[in-house]
């Protein structure tokens, strides 16, 4: 069987990270990092002009930093992604190819006598 890390059509030096927190239990992904109203953003603070304490902006921009961080990750994981899809669809391409070719040696036209395809192409 072939796990994640052996696959071979994984990019190399690319870390995925999950955008799905593991449970602790069984180490399986349980849903999103973030709720939507943590995504939301600051935007009640901006439409009232509330301007952040001093520890209110350190906070503030250790999150920012970390957002970005995790946007770069991102990148780098939407990168790995888009080259494993494009390697499944050579392979897929690959394989149809393979199949087209095989089903037309099963067609019922080939199971014809030589003489009887050139009688009926003589005759058409």
């Amino acid at each position: 069987m072939v796990t994640s890390a052996d696959d071979p059509t994984r990019p190399k030096n690319v870390e995925f990270i999950s955008p799905y927190e593991k449970c602790i239990s069984c180490g399986q992904n349980s849903g999103p990092k973030y709720s939507l109203a943590e995504l939301r953003g600051p935007s009640d603070a901006l439409r009232k002009n509330i301007v952040p304490s001093s520890v209110e902006r350190l906070s503030k921009k250790i999150e920012i930093e970390r957002a970005e961080s995790e946007i770069d990750q991102l990148d780098k994981e939407i990168v790995g992604l888009s080259r494993v899809i494009a390697s499944l669809r050579r392979r897929k391409s690959a394989l149809q190819n393979v199949t087209t070719q095989e089903k037309s040696l099963l067609a019922p036209i080939r199971k014809l006598s030589p003489d009887i395809l050139r009688h009926l192409f003589l005759v058409c």
